[in-house]
């Protein structure tokens, strides 16, 4: 993966930092960026068509949805909010 790929992906995914957020929600958030990051960086270098480029997209929205979903459930739960 190219480094420029990289940097330019980290850049656009940048997170405000102002928000007042449990720190379990903002680790999970920061693990998807991560993951967001790397499998953009990776199509960026990678050269797919758009049809390969929406289903890798869909597919980490879908998994990362979930994880995502039941971190804010539990802290509501915990009453974390």
């Amino acid at each position: 993966m190219p480094e420029s790929a990289s940097i330019l992906v980290s850049r656009a995914m940048i997170s405000p930092t102002s928000l007042d957020v449990p720190q379990a929600l903002r680790d999970s958030l920061k693990t998807h960026e991560s993951h967001l990051i790397d499998r953009s960086a990776a199509l960026l270098a990678g050269g797919p068509d758009e049809i390969a480029v929406a289903g890798v997209i869909e597919e980490a929205f879908s998994s990362d949805k979930e994880q995502l979903v039941k971190t804010i459930m539990a802290l509501r739960e915990n009453g974390n909010v």
